[in-house]
């Protein structure tokens, strides 16, 4: 929302995205006069997802009007409860969208189903209605980082050039706290405390080539991921 990153939709039962997953194979260098290629364009599809629906009720009782008696207490106490629903609905939804598990259809798709923990020939899940092992384009990248320090951080840059292309790369990356704190680990050599008062020590947040990376402790809020180690997801948000 920050980033006008977020869309609205008009309606409907499913939400329908189109894709791009290849080139024009019309493109080419011509000579004057030389006939045009008239052919249909391939490398064009749709993903089609179903809708969620989340809601949190605003209740309250005559006994708690009672207690805030008074316009302005009244006021207060609605603002109250509708900013707990407001923070609490977020939560909710971003605890879904990280949770390992897909028990619940009824809950948003989880970044654990989009993205499988599993190299892009291994992958197999149905997402947005397409087989990622029947369309190997639909499969995503992924690396298992073994090591941490600035041997995370080798691995971090390979993966951010596999996620790029024509132009096209990660704005986005969404980590939990162990690659969070691995970051932190390799980047800290090139602190410099310029304050004699005090040190300021730790990042606010980090940022690779314009990727802000950011943390997010719902992605582990079990104490572990699935695998046992730590997550580090790189997104372009305009897909």
């Amino acid at each position: 929302r920050e980033k006008g990153r977020a869309r609205t939709w008009d309606g409907g039962d499913t939400m329908e995205i189109p894709l791009l997953f290849n080139q024009n194979p019309m493109a080419k260098a011509y000579t004057s006069y030389e006939p045009l290629d008239a052919k249909p364009p391939e490398g064009i599809t749709t993903s089609i997802w179903s809708l969620c629906k989340y809601r949190v009720p605003l209740l309250y009782s005559r006994s708690m009007m009672a207690a805030n008696a008074g316009e302005s207490a009244i006021v207060d106490l609605i603002s109250t409860l509708r900013d707990q629903a407001s923070k609490s609905l977020v939560r909710k939804i971003n605890a879904d969208l990280w949770s390992e598990s897909t028990a619940n259809p009824l809950e948003i798709t989880s970044m654990y189903t989009m993205l499988e923990e599993n190299t892009a020939a291994s992958q197999t899940a149905a997402v947005g209605g397409i087989a990622k092992g029947t369309y190997t384009w639909w499969r995503h990248q992924y690396s298992t980082i073994a090591s941490a320090g600035n041997g995370f951080l080798s691995a971090f840059r390979r993966l951010h050039m596999a996620c790029s292309d024509s132009g096209e790369s990660p704005d986005l990356c969404i980590v939990d706290d162990i690659s969070y704190t691995n970051i932190e680990d390799a980047l800290q050599t090139a602190v410099r405390y310029v304050n004699q008062d005090s040190i300021d020590w730790g990042f606010d947040n980090v940022a690779y080539k314009g990727v802000t990376i950011m943390h997010d402790p719902t992605i582990n809020s079990d104490g572990a991921n699935s695998d046992g180690d730590g997550s580090c997801f790189l997104l372009n948000t305009d897909f």
